[in-house]
């Protein structure tokens, strides 16, 4: 699934509004906007950590979740952090800029 502006735009939080629970490897999000609860694995709480520092490119955002984790960003699929990216713009969580 290739769309073209995840790979050209900047990527931002489009909203603050998130309590955290986390539970070792389980992270809820309850999202105050719209009252809906998510529950979020690693990764994506790092995609949504590293977005709450500023807005990044899906280069950037690559490098620095691999950062958070700990691991090398090659060890990260670019196609799974773009499903990443686009299932969290879908949830209302992030938006292009």
């Amino acid at each position: 699934m290739k769309i073209a502006c995840v790979d050209s735009q900047k990527i931002a939080l489009s909203t603050e509004e998130l309590s955290w629970q986390d539970w070792g490897d389980c992270h809820i999000a309850f999202q105050l906007s719209s009252g809906e609860t998510h529950i979020f694995n690693e990764t994506t709480v790092n995609v949504l950590r590293c977005l709450g520092k500023s807005a990044a490119s899906m280069a950037e955002l690559l490098n620095s979740t691999g950062e958070s984790l700990g691991v090398d960003p090659g060890e990260i699929s670019p196609d799974d952090l773009e499903f990443v990216v686009i299932r969290l713009n879908e949830l209302g969580l992030i938006e292009f800029v």
